[in-house]
């Protein structure tokens, strides 16, 4: 998205990798904010619960609200 003077804004968000904790199962969320090439925000959380799916793993990175 162009803001004008030109700086980009690129929003990555509720990115999460299925089941990748070798020990437990569950998934990792993760989001990164950046303007133009410089990081304003980023966390990474494991989710509460085991999903079953990809699909289930995004819909529980995004209800979360990392």
């Amino acid at each position: 998205m162009d803001i004008g003077h030109g700086l980009t804004v690129e929003l990555l968000l509720y990115t999460c990798r299925l089941a990748n904790d070798p020990v437990d199962r569950k998934s990792i969320s993760e989001y990164v904010t950046r303007i133009d090439d410089n990081v304003i925000s980023y966390a990474s959380l494991k989710q509460g619960i085991n999903a079953q799916s990809t699909t289930e793993a995004k819909y529980v990175a995004m209800s979360e609200e990392l």
